[in-house]
């Protein structure tokens, strides 16, 4: 999946192109909003490590597909004052979104638009997230929010105290959005998705297919072994690296305990998530002046 930089380089001024009017603070949020689950998901992972990580991507798998982000769009569209244009605007940048994760070459990983009808993977794959298209794209996305920064402080904000049915539709959308993927959460383990349903056979693994999108290398004393979701460490057949690394790995079990890796990538560790940082930080920053603008206003009126 594209850093965040990378999304509002490409979706802010496709857009603008769509909408000219569109307000860029309300861009960005929707470059966001597909990402919320597996931001929570990080978060979850980090402080509450005793909850199974199988089970909550899972449960990511099923909110952040294209269904589950509509249901958050319109929850949030019901909280503005032009309901209909937001919603558009949100879903249609939640389309794209998707899309655009889809060109991104992540083994184990891909995008659920047809879910829960169907759990299997688009994952067109053109590009690595190292690429230097991407990079370069990154740093088209810095330009943005610097260019754009200006009018999307100044611009009002559109939210509103909506009335009682509104609010009631939101929080039901919203409770939809957190509890509905609990339901859904056979499909991804049936369709096998980050193939850890073949991980988590313990036995009779021999000749399965998996792959790991950016496990953790460990270099042993005397082998490798790769630590991907399930937190079990795999054994693998021959080196990969000579230091510790973040791998994307594809290989068949040649017994329970070992795995012959037939392709891999090495990735820069931790680039990714530190450019998703900078840009939620800045698209954080805008929507925080924002709203200490409005604050602001109405405690000074003119």
């Amino acid at each position: 999946m594209p850093n965040t930089l990378v999304h509002i380089a490409i979706q802010s001024p496709a857009s603008r192109i769509v909408a000219r009017d569109t307000d860029p603070k309300w861009i960005y949020a929707a470059c966001i909003l597909p990402d919320v689950p597996w931001i929570v998901q990080r978060a979850v992972g980090t402080l509450a490590p005793a909850v199974d990580p199988v089970q909550l991507r899972y449960y990511v798998d099923a909110q952040g597909s294209l269904l589950g982000t509509l249901v958050l769009c319109a929850a949030i569209s019901l909280c503005t004052r032009t309901t209909v244009q937001t919603f558009a605007l949100l879903g249609a940048n939640a389309v794209l979104h998707l899309a655009l994760d889809a060109l991104e070459i992540k083994w184990a990983n891909g995008v659920h638009l047809l879910a829960p009808f169907s759990w299997e993977y688009i994952n067109i794959g053109l590009v690595w997230p190292e690429d230097p298209v991407i990079l370069v794209l990154t740093l088209a996305g810095v330009l943005v929010l610097l260019v754009q920064a200006r009018e999307s402080v100044r611009r009002p904000i559109g939210l509103l105290v909506p009335p009682a049915p509104r609010i009631a539709a939101a929080v039901a959308l919203l409770l939809i959005y957190l509890i509905a993927p609990l339901f859904l959460m056979d499909g991804p383990h049936e369709a096998d998705n980050h193939s850890l349903k073949s991980l988590s056979q313990a036995e009779d693994r021999t000749g399965l297919y998996v792959e790991f999108d950016r496990a953790r290398l460990v270099k042993g004393t005397e082998a490798d072994y790769i630590v991907g979701i399930t937190r079990d460490s795999v054994l693998v057949e021959g080196t990969l690296s000579a230091v510790p690394a973040s791998v994307s790995v594809r290989g068949v079990f040649i017994s329970d305990d070992v795995l012959r890796v037939t392709d891999f990538r090495i990735h820069p560790i931790g680039l990714r998530d530190a450019l998703s940082i900078v840009g939620l930080a800045g698209v954080a920053l805008i929507w925080a002046v924002s709203i200490g603008r409005v604050r602001s206003s109405l405690r000074n009126p003119s």
